[in-house]
Protein backbone atom coordinates (compact mmCIF):
# COMPACT_ATOMS: atom_id res chain seq x y z
CA UNK A 1 0.00 0.00 0.00
CA UNK A 2 1.12 3.20 -0.87
CA UNK A 3 2.03 5.85 1.94
CA UNK A 4 -1.21 7.70 1.70
CA UNK A 5 -2.83 4.54 2.01
CA UNK A 6 -1.61 3.44 5.59
CA UNK A 7 -1.87 7.46 6.76
CA UNK A 8 -5.45 7.32 5.76
CA UNK A 9 -6.03 3.47 6.96
CA UNK A 10 -4.77 4.56 10.32
CA UNK A 11 -7.08 7.66 10.32
CA UNK A 12 -9.99 5.76 9.16
CA UNK A 13 -9.50 3.33 12.01
CA UNK A 14 -8.82 6.15 14.70
CA UNK A 15 -12.12 7.79 13.51
CA UNK A 16 -13.99 4.26 13.52
CA UNK A 17 -12.67 4.05 17.03
CA UNK A 18 -13.82 6.86 18.57
CA UNK A 19 -16.86 6.30 17.24
CA UNK A 20 -17.43 2.90 18.86
CA UNK A 21 -15.93 4.79 21.96
CA UNK A 22 -18.82 7.10 21.86
CA UNK A 23 -21.62 4.82 20.91
CA UNK A 24 -20.39 2.55 24.24
CA UNK A 25 -18.46 4.38 26.34
CA UNK A 26 -16.18 1.58 27.65
CA UNK A 27 -13.21 3.75 27.96
CA UNK A 28 -11.74 1.62 25.81
CA UNK A 29 -11.66 2.51 22.28
CA UNK A 30 -10.35 6.18 22.74
CA UNK A 31 -7.31 4.62 23.81
CA UNK A 32 -6.50 1.99 20.36
CA UNK A 33 -7.87 5.39 18.35
CA UNK A 34 -5.19 7.50 20.04
CA UNK A 35 -2.97 4.34 18.95
CA UNK A 36 -3.95 4.38 15.67
CA UNK A 37 -3.32 8.31 15.10
CA UNK A 38 0.21 7.73 16.49
CA UNK A 39 0.35 4.72 14.08
CA UNK A 40 -0.70 7.28 11.28
CA UNK A 41 1.79 10.02 12.11
CA UNK A 42 4.10 7.05 12.03
CA UNK A 43 3.10 5.93 8.54
CA UNK A 44 3.26 9.61 7.35
CA UNK A 45 7.31 9.62 8.25
CA UNK A 46 6.93 6.65 5.82
CA UNK A 47 8.21 3.73 8.14
CA UNK A 48 7.44 0.27 7.59
CA UNK A 49 4.48 -1.53 8.35
CA UNK A 50 5.46 -3.42 11.46
CA UNK A 51 6.56 -0.10 12.93
CA UNK A 52 3.68 1.36 12.60
CA UNK A 53 2.14 -1.81 14.41
CA UNK A 54 4.43 -1.53 16.91
CA UNK A 55 3.29 2.07 17.32
CA UNK A 56 -0.33 1.60 17.27
CA UNK A 57 0.30 -1.50 20.00
CA UNK A 58 2.76 0.36 22.10
CA UNK A 59 1.02 3.82 22.39
CA UNK A 60 -2.51 1.47 23.16
CA UNK A 61 -1.48 -0.50 26.00
CA UNK A 62 0.54 2.36 27.44
CA UNK A 63 -2.18 5.23 27.44
CA UNK A 64 -4.34 2.06 28.57
CA UNK A 65 -2.45 1.09 31.13
CA UNK A 66 -1.52 4.48 32.41
CA UNK A 67 -5.02 6.70 32.39
CA UNK A 68 -7.80 4.40 32.41
CA UNK A 69 -8.49 3.34 36.23
CA UNK A 70 -7.53 7.02 37.12
CA UNK A 71 -9.98 7.89 35.05
CA UNK A 72 -13.05 5.46 36.22
CA UNK A 73 -11.96 6.53 39.48
CA UNK A 74 -12.45 10.62 38.44
CA UNK A 75 -15.95 9.84 36.39
CA UNK A 76 -17.47 7.75 39.41
CA UNK A 77 -16.84 10.67 41.87
CA UNK A 78 -18.75 12.79 39.59
CA UNK A 79 -22.68 13.35 40.42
Amino acid sequence: MSLNGWVAFWAVTALALLGLEAASMALVGAYFALGAFAAAIAASFEVDLWIQVVVFAVVSAVTLLLTRRPLKAALRSVP
